[in-house]
Formats: structure tokens, sequence, C-alpha cells
């Protein structure tokens, strides 16, 4: 149980005008049993999103690639610059966008993002993604699933924001097998420049805790896709989570990776289906 300390808190409107579209990001796993201690040393400097007094999200995320992986490839060969193409639906507010995440060869993380409605045109989509992806809108599928509780913080002193995410969920749209996280928690810090002064980072590295090299894409399909994709860039985070008690692992059927039906994977698929009427 996460014993939560006496944040302040903040809205949405003001976290949005923190919203760090580009950005430099650390990122760390942690055990669920040292969350509650490292909540409360963080509780003096930053804020947390609260929204009708809830401060826990659900988020779906569905990403997509090529045929062969194009994006997944590009990571583990150690692209200098490499793609992340999303549906996410934040369920606390309904909304949902296509989403374009770049890394560049610094470390710089820049986001761009589209709002899905369904009178969305399918040619501004198709021009839109032309100009922040190099793969065509009509060459992606379904890869993977990724499902989320998410808490927020935000910095008081610097353009900073941490995020906690709990209870992982991977569900492959490929083969449909399926991995959760249930005692474990990715927290990332985002900056504007260097990570290394955030306080949030600081705990961590006083804690014996480094840094990983972790996204979720490419590690959930690690778990989910094992034999059929390389590994070996990897190799070690996979090891280390497999490795941790209590995770839960399937491969039965379909609804395995459904943990919780508000989750809409195929809302996700469905919204960006419609891109393709008429193709």
């Amino acid at each position: 149980m996460i014993v939560l300390p006496n944040f302040k808190k903040h809205n949405l409107e003001q976290q949005n005008k923190a919203a760090l579209m580009k950005r430099q990001e650390s990122k760390f796993l942690l055990p669920l049993d040292i969350l509650s201690s490292y909540l409360s040393e963080l509780s003096k400097q930053y804020s947390l999103l609260a929204i009708n007094k809830d401060y826990m999200f659900l988020y779906n995320s569905t990403y997509f690639d090529t045929s062969d992986m194009k994006f997944y490839n590009m990571h583990h060969n150690g692209a200098y610059s490499r793609y992340k193409v999303r549906v996410r639906h934040y369920l606390s507010t309904g909304a949902r966008y296509l989403e374009v995440k770049k890394k560049d060869n610094k470390g710089v993380c820049t986001k761009s993002r589209r709002s899905l409605i369904a009178q969305t045109a399918i040619h501004s989509l198709d021009e839109w993604i032309s100009n922040v992806c190099p793969v065509e809108l009509s060459l992606l599928q379904p890869s993977i699933n990724i499902q989320y509780q998410r808490m927020t913080l935000m910095s008081m002193v610097d353009k900073e924001r941490v995020t906690i995410d709990l209870n992982v969920s991977f569900g492959s749209l490929r083969n449909f097998k399926s991995h959760q996280l249930t005692n474990n928690v990715i927290v990332e810090v985002k900056r504007e420049k260097n990570t290394k002064d955030s306080l949030a980072y600081q705990l961590l590295r006083k804690r014996g805790f480094r840094e990983v090299s972790l996204s979720k894409y490419c590690i959930g399909s690690g778990l989910t896709q094992t034999g059929n994709i390389k590994i070996n860039r990897f190799k070690r985070i996979l090891n280390r989570i497999k490795s941790m008690k209590h995770e839960r692992v399937s491969g039965e059927t379909r609804s395995d990776m459904d943990l919780n039906r508000d989750f809409s994977t195929e809302d996700n698929q469905e919204m960006l289906s419609t891109i393709y009427q008429g193709r």
C-alpha cells in the first residue's frame, strides 16, 4: 500500500504550462516497497497532479510499427535518431492523441501530437505524420498495448516533471502474449536540460539506484515476443525484470492482457483505423 505524504496539489491547466514537449529524460526501475518513503522525500519541493481529488490516473497507449518493426530495430541497433508512434488515451479526461516521440543523438526527446476525434481528416494526419516521422502512416500497424496507472509530480522550483508508473502491463498485438510488472514502478525525471540537477534524480542516486535505458515499447516487445526479435541491447534490463518476484506472465488468450476493461485497446486501434478508410 502506498502512503501518500501531504503534497501541495496542482491542476491539469497548471501542468500543461510545463508541457516539456522537448526535454531530457532519466528513467529508473524501483521496487514498489520504497515508493512511499521516496515520495515523502519529494513532498517539500514537488506538487502532485490532482483532478477531482484523484491523483492516480489510467493511461492506455497502443504503439504502432511497421511489419518488420522498423522503430523497434532503430532503437535496438543504436540509431542516433529514433522514433516511437502511439495512440495514447488519457482516461481521466477522455482525450486521445496520435503521438510521435523522437530522440536525437544528444539525448533530447521531442514529442509531437495531434488530437484524435471521429471527424479527424485523413489527409491532415498524413501530412502531419510526414513532417514528424520518417514512415508513412499507411505502413504502420498495431504492435503492442501498454497500460498503467500514473502519478505526476511537478517541481515548484524548476521546469521539471516526475512521472511514476505503477501496475504496468504489456500486451502484444502480434502474438497476444502479455506481461505485467506488479511489484515495481517506473520513475521518469523530465527536464528541459540536465536531469542530474533534479532533486528526484539525486535522491535515487543516493539510494543506490542507477539510471536505466528503458523504453516501454522496446521492453514490452522484448518481454512478450521472446524468440521472435533481437533483444541483445535490452538483455540486462529484461533479465532484471524477469528475475523480480511477483511478475505475471501469460500467453494463453488475448483476454489475459485486458487487466482492466476501462483500458480500451480496441478503441485505440479503431480510432486510428479511420485513417485508412478509402485506402
